[in-house]
C-alpha cells in the first residue's frame, strides 16, 4: 500500500568526500583489530607464509635457492606472532573494561591496607 510522503528538497551540498571512504575503512580496520585481532593477521600472516611456500617449492624446481622464501616464511610467523600478542592485549583490555578500569588495582590497595592496618599481619612479617 502506498502513502505519498510530503518533504523539502534538499538544500546544500552533501559534505562526503572520497577521503572519507578511507577513513571508513581504517575505522573498520581499526575496530576489528581492537576487538577480534588474529581477524586480520592470521589471513595476513598465511598469505605470507604462502606466497613463501611456493616461493620455495619454485625455488627447488630450478635448484636455486634464494633468501626470499625465508623471508616469507619469517615474515608469516611474525605477522602471526603479533597477531597471538595482540589478541592476548585486547582480551586483557576488554576484561579490564567489563570488571571497571580500576579493579584489581583498588583489590590489591584494599589488600595492602588491610596488612598494614592488621595486628596479626605485623607479627607474620
Amino acid at each position: 500500500h502506498y502513502h505519498p510522503i510530503d518533504y523539502y528538497e534538499r538544500v546544500g551540498e552533501s559534505k562526503i568526500r572520497p577521503t572519507h571512504a578511507l577513513e571508513f575503512l581504517l575505522l573498520v580496520l581499526r575496530t576489528v583489530v581492537y576487538f577480534n585481532p588474529l581477524k586480520v593477521f592470521l589471513p595476513l600472516g598465511g598469505i605470507f607464509f604462502a606466497g613463501g611456500l611456493v616461493k620455495f617449492a619454485h625455488d627447488l624446481v630450478i635448484g636455486n635457492f634464494s633468501e626470499t622464501a625465508l623471508l616469507g616464511f619469517l615474515g608469516g610467523a611474525l605477522l602471526w606472532a603479533v597477531g597471538l600478542l595482540s589478541d592476548q592485549l585486547a582480551r586483557l583490555a576488554l576484561r579490564g573494561e567489563r570488571h571497571g578500569p580500576s579493579c584489581t588495582t583498588r583489590r590489591w590497595v584494599a589488600d595492602r591496607r588491610w596488612l598494614v592496618a592488621s595486628p596479626h599481619a605485623r607479627s607474620q612479617r
